[in-house]
This record gives structure tokens, sequence and C-alpha cells, in this order.
């Protein structure tokens, strides 16, 4: 009586039980319920068996193919990287070529060394353009702005070398700010100030040339931007007081 309510559901549980259905009198353990329940929906099980397979497959590939992607994209980094630093110093050696003493002095090289020198620092611009957080890149700019400045006040055109001396200091003087001060990048800028101040006084400037010359000098002496060796410092340190000195004579101070 407590199992059945009524006559309809006493008869009605021998055909449950061969469909598979659950009965009254049996309480199913959960297990049997699921796998009784797997057993009556074996084509749905099997339909999300093959989705869950073909899902792990999906997501394999996928992890396959970021593995080789990555792998490019790294290797295609490492290439560009040896390809700027390989260009970087054959750019370099370039530059040791035009200011070296085999072209200059050779009569009438200078516009062949003014054609190199501006070829350079167009390679150099284009290369710090890609590279703007590389510090060689940017040094190397400003030395071959630097070089390409002298051969042009050698040719006497001064108004052609300001704008590159200017160049040159500017990057120099922004190493400066966003890098630990470097030997190399102390004395260039030394160098690049007194050469922009002689090519001030060959224009006949003096007076402007002056501030070239004290800002060389200050430059030297700034916090933690002393060069070393102590030798190239006081060289450097040598010739803008002699220079400054000349500029002096040239305004009639020392007269």
């Amino acid at each position: 009586v407590d199992r059945y309510p009524s006559a309809e559901a006493l008869a009605d549980d021998p055909a449950r039980w061969p469909a598979g259905r659950p009965v009254a009198a049996y309480p199913e353990p959960p297990v049997e319920r699921l796998g009784r329940w797997a057993r009556s929906h074996q084509s749905l099980l099997a339909g999300a068996a093959v989705l869950l397979a073909c899902a792990t497959l999906g997501l394999a590939a996928l992890a396959a193919q970021e593995r080789r992607d990555n792998g490019r994209i790294k290797a295609e980094r490492d290439s560009a990287e040896a390809n700027f630093r390989f260009a970087l110093g054959s750019l370099k050696a370039t530059m040791q070529d035009v200011a070296g003493a085999d072209l200059a002095f050779l009569a009438r090289s200078e516009k062949v060394r003014a054609r190199r020198a501006d070829e350079l620092v167009g390679r150099y611009r284009e290369l710090a353009i890609k590279h703007p957080d590389d510090r060689q890149a940017r040094f190397d700019l400003a030395q071959a702005c630097h070089l390409a400045a002298n051969i042009g006040r050698s040719m006497g055109q001064h108004d052609r070398a300001r704008p590159l001396y200017a160049e040159a200091t500017r990057l120099l003087e922004s190493l400066g700010t966003w890098s630990p001060a470097q030997d190399d990048t102390t004395i260039e800028l030394a160098s690049t100030l007194d050469d922009d101040g002689e090519n001030l006084r060959m224009a006949g400037k003096p007076a402007e040339s002056e501030a070239k010359y004290l800002a060389g000098l200050a430059a030297l002496e700034r916090p933690g931007g002393r060069a070393r060796p102590e030798a190239a410092r006081r060289q450097a340190e040598a010739r803008l007081r002699i220079d400054l000195s000349g500029a002096y004579t040239d305004t009639g101070r020392f007269d």
C-alpha cells in the first residue's frame, strides 16, 4: 500500500523495468540510476564524446600553432636585432673610412667625403627612427652629424655645419638624461661643442663661440660625467680652454 498508491501503479511497474525505467519496487542507488540513464541516452552521450574529442584536439592544435607562432616571432625578432647590429657595425666602419686619413688628405676629396658623410647621416637617422631607444644608434648618429659638420666646416660651409652640430649636441645631451653618463658620450659632447665653437669663430662670430666652449667645459664637469681615462678628459679640457682663449682674443677681452 505504501509503495503503490493504486492498482494501476502496481500494474505499470513490471512494464517499466524491461523498458529501463525506474520502478517503485526497487529504489535505485544514484550510480545505477546514472548508468541506466546513460544506457537509454547512448546517442546523446556518443555525440557529446565526439564534441569533447574535437574540442580537445582543437585546443591542442591551437596550442601547437601558438607555440610555432611564438617561435617564429622570436626568430624574426632575433634576426631583426642581428641585422640591426650588423647595420650599425657596417655604418661604423664606413664612418671610420670617411673620417680616416686615407680620404682626409687626398687632394680634392672634400666633396666625396661630404657626400658620403651626408649618406651616413641619412642612414643613421633611419635606424634611429626605427630604434628610438637604442643608445648606440643615437650615439652613432651624433658622431655622424659631428663628422659631416666638420667636413662642411673644412669646406667653408659654416651655415651648413651649424644645424649638424646642433643635432649632434642635442642627441648627446639627451643620452645623458635617460642613461647613466658614459665616458664616450662626455668626450664626444665636449668635442662637438668645441668644434661648433670653432665653426662660429671661423664664421666671424667669436662671441657666440665663447658660449660653446664654456658649455663644453661645463659638460666635462657634470656630476657623474667625468670622462675616463683621465688623460682623455684633460686633453679635451685643454683644447677647449685654448680655443676659449682664442675667442677672448678675437673679441678683445685680452687686449
